[in-house]
């Protein structure tokens, strides 16, 4: 009879590569999609990491090893949003993910969620794809003024229950000013935001052919435009041209062209007109 030490389950599987690990750990708990990557609701326990723990210690002791695993969040704030208990959950998930750039959607009703903002604030200088969907009564709650963004590579904004029609949103002047990173932008709707000249994506909608034009201009170096015209707005009557830009997919709320008629686009990849006229908005 063999003398030898049985190898401790935990110990064989801690020497597992940690790709390996992080993968059967997403394997075992329902996940959602954020910005391309799987992403767990920090809310629900059943849908995080934290049910590794109730499968076997070994295993929810390897999941807070890896950070990758808790850097990727779904937040949002519901009627039954427990604030004590979920910002205990929040911390744990920040911690776990120590140092590693975060992906995040944060969706917040019309609720008093300064308790949320705050953490989410503190980590700014982490965030690396930032998307909110607000409240109209939010927007100055939820996103002020903020100092460090060098991590930010896209950033996304929607506003909901904007009750005056072709009213644009509005948030701090210069939050994205410290984003050298940040190259995809989404607004819904359109807001009133200084646009990095850096930029390469940018989607939005509603707005004009005059606001459109506006924002081709203010980011010279735009490879991608998603946008949704409303009106058809004033007639170009000179000549643009814009050479950097590769993808432009337009839905339109009126029938005619002509707007278009000076645009030139030298050396497009991807051009899409799509009429909406019977959509109603």
């Amino acid at each position: 009879m063999s003398n030898e030490n049985p190898v401790h389950p935990a110990t064989s599987t801690h020497r597992l590569p940690p790709e390996l690990l992080e993968d059967i750990c997403l394997q075992t708990f329902r996940l959602q999609n954020v910005k391309g990557r799987v992403a767990y609701d920090v809310a629900h326990i059943a849908e995080s990491p934290w049910v590794l723990g109730h499968i076997c210690r070994s295993w929810g002791h390897i999941s807070t090893l890896l950070p990758t695993l808790w850097s990727t969040l779904l937040i949002q704030e519901t009627s039954s949003t427990d604030p004590k208990h979920f910002m205990a959950k929040l911390d744990v998930a920040l911690c776990c993910s120590r140092n590693v750039p975060l992906t995040f959607s944060a969706s917040f009703g019309s609720r008093d969620v300064n308790f949320m903002r705050i953490a989410m604030a503190r980590l700014v200088a982490r965030w690396q794809h930032a998307a909110f969907t607000l409240h109209a009564d939010l927007q100055q709650t939820m996103l002020p003024a903020l100092f460090d963004l060098s991590s930010l590579e896209s950033f996304s904004l929607n506003v909901t229950r904007v009750l005056q029609r072709g009213k644009e949103t509005e948030i701090p002047a210069g939050i994205l000013d410290t984003a050298p990173k940040l190259r995809t932008i989404c607004l819904y709707p359109l807001t009133t935001i200084h646009l990095p000249q850096q930029l390469a994506e940018l989607n939005v909608g509603p707005i004009t052919v005059q606001k459109l034009l506006h924002l081709l201009s203010a980011a010279p170096e735009l490879k991608v435009f998603r946008a949704r015209l409303s009106t058809s707005g004033a007639r170009v009557l000179t000549s643009l041209t814009y050479t950097s830009l590769q993808v432009l997919l337009l839905r339109l709320d009126f029938l005619s062209l002509s707007p278009f008629k000076y645009l030139t686009i030298p050396s497009p990849i991807h051009l899409t007109c799509d009429e909406t006229i019977n959509e109603r908005t």
